[in-house]
């Protein structure tokens, strides 16, 4: 009548547990025992419609200390038809005897009548003398719990707890991923993990449980770590229907997690956005879905938008222009006599720039400064994440991530934009395709979040008032300009516009205007602007030279004069090469 190897799953009151066996191949057998020969105070009704007998919580708080997951051997005395009960006995495994524990600590007083431990009488007289446990006053402090009244206000909870890690006891598990928990104030009450769903066990019409695949194998596997144990609840906010969502964080690990990883539970798109830990939760659920592990046993990998791309999806490149915060220009350093690739950044969104006298959404400026600053003109390797068709053209567009050849290992520039807060991690949803990198971006969208920068601060940028004088109906404005720039000291600015070889567009930031620039001393061939012009020999040769030189590179300039249109004349130049002598030299 012995269970070999038993642990004591569940502690009901101060004289009866569940224990449990060896789980083998699906939850063990369990069996709920009272100690014979002790009786404990009575719990009241978590309801509130009974209420405690004094220091009946205390007696079931020591009890739970005791043997909560602690490999027992155990004995049934006497079973009671009657009642549905068995009492036996209980011993640690070191030895001793629970129930003599609990009545030398004053927690439990010894019965009458039935079958009696003899030892047990001398040590409820030694606990009564030394007025322990239940021989205490009782109407001292403690002695009852004090139940919290009226109803429960989510609203209220979440404004004072959100964000923040409460202790409290796990009472009951329903089912993988939703438990009842007692809070500090002895409020009962319900939680649901958040960014999963585990599979679900209902009851039917007779009262009978009727599990989905895995539902019993997933809320063992909570109880047998969490049940009646304390643990940590991360606070972290709820739904529509004012359902509570947080973490449950274990010793060992995050519960949430190794359920998704062991297959146990599914990704729940809306709800792991309330979590920090969706980047772990991301990777277990891909880790479950290789391994085919219970829920995705019959998982099949969708196709790849990749199959449609044609050579290899990694390659290594030039970035020529820097379109906005997540979509740049490319040129494969492989094939250079291809036409440039445009590409966007996997997984990520920046805010838009305005178009047609719009206004910038706020830090979209920000954020194509950052990529600009950071990768224009240098040497990068371009990995192919996904291709997308957008819009009623059916436009195909490549999502690619991207990092400096010279830092293969270091962050992408997805993760650069995100962790400055200038850039947003896109939720995909199921088996949807997404960046490589895609943990590291979520895991530096949190980082922002915390340090509260960019997007996710409460301040808005500075506004930015750029005066643009570099056409032709500007030139009276751009001659007002012109002392500020012959002081003869060098000028910054940033290439925004090639016009041709020798003439370009320049935001100088320190006057906040845009001119025109003419290089002196030299004649580039002209290229057509009007529709059937022709342009000059190597006149698109010159362009071309012009604008991998220089666009939107950081350049100085040296302002001499200014021609009757408001173009500013001078010379030029980037990393301190001359774009005059460059030109001529080619």
């Amino acid at each position: 009548r012995n269970m070999p190897a038993a642990t004591v799953k569940a502690v009901l009151s101060g004289d009866t547990v569940i224990v449990m066996g060896v789980p083998r191949g699906g939850p063990p057998p369990e069996k709920q025992i009272t100690l014979s020969g002790v009786q404990a105070p009575r719990l009241g009704r978590r309801d509130g419609q009974t209420k405690d007998e004094p220091w009946a919580w205390a007696s079931r708080e020591f009890l739970r200390r005791l043997v909560i997951g602690q490999k027992v051997e155990w004995e049934i005395v006497e079973s009671v038809a009657k009642i549905g009960r068995d009492f036996g006995s209980i011993r640690l495994a070191d030895g001793r005897d629970v129930a003599e524990e609990i009545v030398t600590n004053g927690w439990a007083r010894v019965k009458t009548t039935g079958a009696v431990n003899e030892s047990l009488p001398a040590l409820e007289a030694a606990a009564r003398d030394s007025a322990v446990g239940v021989w205490q006053d009782n109407e001292s402090e403690g002695a009852v719990r004090q139940m919290p009244e009226g109803d429960f206000n989510m609203q209220d909870f979440l404004q004072q707890y959100k964000g923040k890690k409460l202790a409290v006891q796990v009472e009951s598990v329903r089912d993988g991923s939703s438990l009842r928990v007692w809070l500090p104030t002895f409020r009962h009450c319900a939680v649901h993990l958040s960014g999963l769903q585990c599979p679900q066990i209902k009851r039917d019409a007779s009262g009978t449980e009727v599990a989905e695949p895995f539902a019993f194998e997933a809320r063992f596997f909570v109880e047998s770590r969490l049940l009646h144990r304390d643990a940590e609840l991360l606070v972290e906010g709820c739904d529509k229907f004012d359902n509570l969502f947080g973490t449950l964080l274990h010793p060992a690990g995050v519960v949430s997690v190794e359920l998704v990883r062991n297959g146990l539970g599914r990704l729940v798109d809306w709800s792991s956005r309330l979590t920090r830990f969706q980047p772990q939760l991301e990777a277990a659920q891909r880790a479950a879905r290789e391994q085919r592990l219970r829920l995705w046993r019959e998982w099949v990998p969708p196709p790849s938008s990749l199959d449609r791309l044609q050579g290899s999806n990694q390659f290594a490149a030039k970035v020529v222009e820097v379109v906005s915060g997540d979509f740049f220009v490319v040129r494969d350093l492989a094939n250079t006599s291809l036409p440039d690739r445009k590409l966007s950044l996997a997984s990520i969104k920046t805010p838009r720039l305005g178009r047609r006298g719009e206004k910038d959404q706020p830090w979209a400026f920000q954020a194509k400064e950052c990529l600009r600053e950071k990768f224009i003109g240098k040497k990068v390797i371009v990995s192919v994440d996904y291709i997308r068709t957008l819009g009623e053209r059916g436009e195909e567009r490549q999502f690619a991530t991207m990092k400096l050849a010279s830092q293969p290992d270091g962050p992408s520039a997805g993760c650069i934009l995100a962790k400055q807060g200038l850039a947003e991690a896109i939720r995909h949803r199921g088996d949807e395709e997404r960046a490589s990198d895609y943990d590291q971006l979520l895991e530096a969208e949190n980082e922002a979040k915390k340090a509260r920068r960019g997007l996710h601060s409460s301040s808005a940028p500075a506004a930015r008032h750029i005066s643009d004088v570099s056409t032709a109906a500007e030139a009276s404005r751009a001659k007002k300009f012109l002392p500020f720039f012959t002081k003869g000291s060098r000028v910054s600015g940033v290439v925004e516009h090639v016009v041709n070889g020798a003439r370009l567009k320049v935001l100088i930031p320190k006057e906040s205007c845009i001119i025109s620039f003419a290089l002196s001393g030299i004649k580039c061939p002209s290229t057509g602007r009007k529709e059937d012009a022709v342009s000059e020999p190597y006149a698109e040769e010159a362009l071309n030279f012009t604008r991998d030189m220089c666009l939107q590179h950081n350049i100085e300039i040296l302002v001499e004069t200014q021609d009757r249109g408001g173009t500013f004349i001078g010379s030029a130049w980037v990393s301190q090469t001359n774009m005059a002598v460059s030109l001529l030299s080619n």
